[in-house]
């Protein structure tokens, strides 16, 4: 869907940050589209980790994501 609404605007300089249903599987593919700037989402901070106090895991997945994006960044250029 936001490839759909994307183009058309794509000339413009037009950037997205999408957060509903991205996962640490996917964000590769929506960062990877030049339009998406940034990408987030509650699967960083699950409530029950954040109930549970699971801090360790939150990090861990914070900075799994933080690497990934620099790695794209990397290969592709910055956002």
């Amino acid at each position: 869907m936001l490839k759909g609404v994307a183009e058309p605007f794509r000339h413009t300089g037009l950037r997205f940050n999408p957060t509903g249903g991205i996962t640490l599987d996917t964000m590769t593919d929506w960062l990877s589209y030049g339009p998406v700037n940034a990408v987030g989402g509650s699967w960083i901070a699950k409530s029950q980790d954040i109930s549970e106090g699971n801090w360790e895991a939150i990090h861990h997945r914070a900075k799994t994501a933080r690497a990934m994006a620099d790695q794209i960044a990397a290969d592709e250029g910055p956002f």
